[in-house]
């Protein structure tokens, strides 16, 4: 017999109860779902740290448990082969929002090396494992835009988030380049190299994934890479965040990688206005960092100062998985970008 005691919950030193999933008597699995908590912010699910027979449930459905306290009785005398080990000591070694995580992606944790206190397995950990597994869906032209997944439920769940964009800075920054843009360029300057610049410039300030690597921005293989879809082309910018607008406007295809050279973590753009598309979500890829989708920029009637403009607006959504990236954080970016393109100038 052995003491279930509560695991460190991120961000949280106490939860409440919600519903435990297995009765006394019933057996479960190592790394099985045992019982849910919330809390006012998240909700967790908490594994079993090992296989046996559920024995007694000491902290109610309802009840409130600080880390460390004791939620269960477990008889530990595993079945199936699984470590015996003191519960407190497994869960120790994975976090709960990591085994979570591997369990929604069938990520075998034996696999996963722990980069925490005492080895202890995050989420960092666990997504690592996974992007190892994807190094080849993230090579470019790897697989074409728009083909259909082997099975819709291996595509991960993802949620968007909007802002509306005051692009009136952006428009006069380009206006004002405009004519010496075309002599020099031979094509017209549209929004979307600012959006790049302010992008990359937004992830530097706001990593949303663990996986974009910023460290060094001139070496091949860091920095932070953009692919810029538009009108059904696509383009691989490398280090976008080394760019000037003359190259992200430019946007030169990137080589292909060697082979023996790093899987790169990319962000994606796919510029949705140029159909002439208001709002509009794209389908995040598996080893995508993140998808932002833009509208067109048109003029709308805002509010400003007690009174009514028409200013050039345009709304840009994040589309992002939620178990790799969290909700704040990605407001945050968000609210960067668009911090970044109402009042930065980009040259």
């Amino acid at each position: 017999m052995s003491e279930f005691r509560l695991p460190e919950l991120e961000l949280s030193e106490s939860a409440t109860v919600s519903r435990w999933l297995k009765r006394p008597g019933e057996s479960i699995g190592a790394h099985e779902t045992l019982l849910e908590l919330f809390s006012e912010r998240f909700d967790w699910d908490i594994p079993s740290p090992t296989a046996g027979v559920l024995k007694e449930i000491v902290a109610a459905e309802g009840s409130q448990a600080k880390t460390g306290a004791v939620l269960a009785v477990i008889d530990g005398a595993a079945s199936d082969g699984e470590s015996t080990a003191p519960p407190a000591a497994r869960a120790a070694r994975v976090s709960p929002l990591a085994a979570r995580i591997a369990a929604d992606r069938q990520i075998d944790l034996e696999r996963a090396r722990g980069s925490g206190p005492a080895g202890r397995v995050n989420k960092e950990d666990v997504l690592a494992l996974w992007q190892s597994s994807l190094e080849p869906a993230i090579q470019p032209d790897a697989q074409p835009r728009g083909a259909p997944a082997e099975s819709s439920t291996a595509r991960p769940q993802s949620v968007t988030t909007f802002v509306a964009v005051d692009m009136a800075h952006a428009t006069a920054q380009r206006d004002a380049r405009q004519f010496p843009w075309l002599q020099r360029e031979g094509f017209a300057l549209d929004y979307l190299p600012y959006v790049v610049l302010a992008t990359a410039a937004a992830l530097r300030a706001v990593p949303i994934s663990a996986g974009l690597s910023i460290a060094n921005a001139d070496a091949q293989g860091s920095g932070i890479h953009i692919e810029v879809v538009q009108a059904r082309a696509s383009t691989l910018l490398l280090n976008a965040d080394a760019y000037n607008l003359v190259g992200a406007a430019r946007r030169l295809p990137a080589s292909r990688p060697a082979p023996d050279e790093p899987a790169r973590r990319v962000f994606v753009i796919e510029d949705h206005g140029s159909g002439g598309a208001l709002l509009a979500t794209g389908l995040l890829a598996p080893a995508a960092a993140g998808l932002l989708s833009i509208g067109v920029v048109q003029k709308q009637a805002v509010a400003l100062d007690e009174a009514l403009q028409a200013r050039p607006m345009a709304y840009l959504g994040l589309t992002y998985d939620p178990h790799i990236v969290d909700e704040h954080k990605a407001g945050k970016f968000m609210a960067e970008l668009k911090r970044l393109l109402e009042v930065v100038s980009f040259s």
